[in-house]
């Protein structure tokens, strides 16, 4: 009988070391989909962000002299502040070590905001289109 009880506690800790290798698989796993998902919701919300600074600048610039209008961006993408660069049919959001590139029909001059500066306006006036804080 001595013996019996020896092999269950083996098998029992057998069995206990394989279920908790398959959980600490399982999360890890989960853990980095999660990783992955913030990754992709971050980069969509930059490209987001590029695309309506873009679609204001082309308004700007189709609408012609005179055109005046008031917008807003967020102030942060998901807990860092971001520069907005126009140049070349490209709109570039830099936030922290992450850079996105997003096509735009606008090719005025280049000019950049920083998202502190929001909200903003897009302006064409005598020296071309343009966005200033307000």
């Amino acid at each position: 009988m001595g013996k019996l009880k020896g092999q269950s506690s083996i098998e029992f800790f057998i069995y206990f070391t394989i279920t908790l290798t398959v959980f600490a698989f399982l999360y890890v796993e989960v853990v980095d989909r999660q990783i992955s998902a913030f990754e992709y919701r971050e980069t969509l919300l930059a490209e987001n962000v590029g695309e309506k600074y873009g679609f204001e600048l082309e308004n700007a610039m189709s609408a012609g002299k005179g055109y005046e209008r008031e917008f807003e961006l967020p102030r942060e993408i998901f807990g860092s502040e971001y520069e907005l660069i126009a140049r070349n049919g490209t709109v570039e959001v830099d936030w922290g070590n992450e850079s996105v590139f997003v096509s735009s029909t606008y090719s005025g001059e280049e000019f950049s905001i920083n998202s502190e500066e929001g909200p903003f306006t897009a302006v064409n006036e005598e020296g071309g289109v343009g966005v200033e804080p307000q």
